[in-house]
């Protein structure tokens, strides 16, 4: 029988990194300072996270707080202003449009990657009513590649609650993402966290790059049948996902 854990031993030290990396969810910037409430967001993450952002209308987003009432980028059940429910893992910060304190009707989020990226991920918080965000990945030339809805019914949707949304497409094609609001709402919440990327289909713990933790993700994803384990998009996990790991690890991002 194959041992996949031998197979792929011997070229565990091919990782590739690439330059931007990692999560970003606000807590800190950049330079390890916790941010001040109402700081806009725009190219800070660039460098080291690989992610740029700004809103459709030309402006940029800002980071709120939990529990402020300064700026009121949702409301829920468990606090005066932007409390998420508890074990959301969202922290403390999110990203927010300036101008829902105003009621002003906010604009698409757009999230600009250095480098195209095979696969992108998030949450928005506070999903509920007859909210519907779309959430589409676009090409460098701007075009758009595949769009997803979010709305009530749509995994972890609710009050308070942080819905995960996540496109992989075959290949780094990805060059931006935008998010809008895409119903019209009296008192919409806009407000979302924890942004990260694959780079390539070998980046299996979506760090941004390629080293070891990624052929340990594999190797475990793939013994056990996990869906993160089937590269080719069959449907199933067998020796072509190994094949397409193998040749994607030593390829690199």
């Amino acid at each position: 029988m194959l041992n996949p854990k031998f197979c792929v031993a011997g070229i565990a030290s091919l990782g590739t990194p690439i330059a931007s990396a990692g999560l970003v969810n606000f807590e800190l910037l950049p330079d390890g300072t916790q941010p001040n409430e109402g700081i806009v967001v725009s190219t800070q993450f660039e460098s080291l996270h690989g992610m740029a952002f700004s809103l459709v209308d030309g402006e940029h987003p800002i980071i709120v707080k939990s529990g402020s009432n300064r700026y009121s980028a949702f409301a829920s059940s468990y606090g005066v202003q932007n409390v998420p429910a508890p074990g959301q893992n969202v922290g403390d910060y999110f990203l927010a449009d300036p101008h829902v304190v105003d009621g002003t009707a906010p604009s698409p989020l757009h999230v600009e990657f250095t480098t195209a990226v095979h696969g992108a991920r998030g949450v928005v918080l506070d999903v509920d009513g007859d909210e519907q965000y779309t959430v589409t990945a676009h090409s460098a030339s701007g075009g758009v590649i595949k769009s997803i809805v979010i709305q009530v019914g749509s995994p972890n949707t609710g009050d308070g609650l942080a819905a995960p949304w996540e496109i992989v497409l075959d290949g780094a094609q990805i060059a931006s993402i935008t998010i809008a609001l895409s119903t019209p709402t009296e008192l919409p919440g806009f407000a979302f966290d924890n942004f990260t990327f694959q780079a390539c289909a070998a980046d299996v713990d979506w760090s941004g790059y390629v080293d070891g933790d990624d052929y340990n993700s594999f190797i475990a994803a793939f013994e056990s049948g996990s869906e993160a384990a089937d590269l080719d998009g069959t449907g199933y996990v067998d020796l072509e996902d190994f094949i397409a790991f193998v040749n994607a690890f030593e390829a690199g991002c």
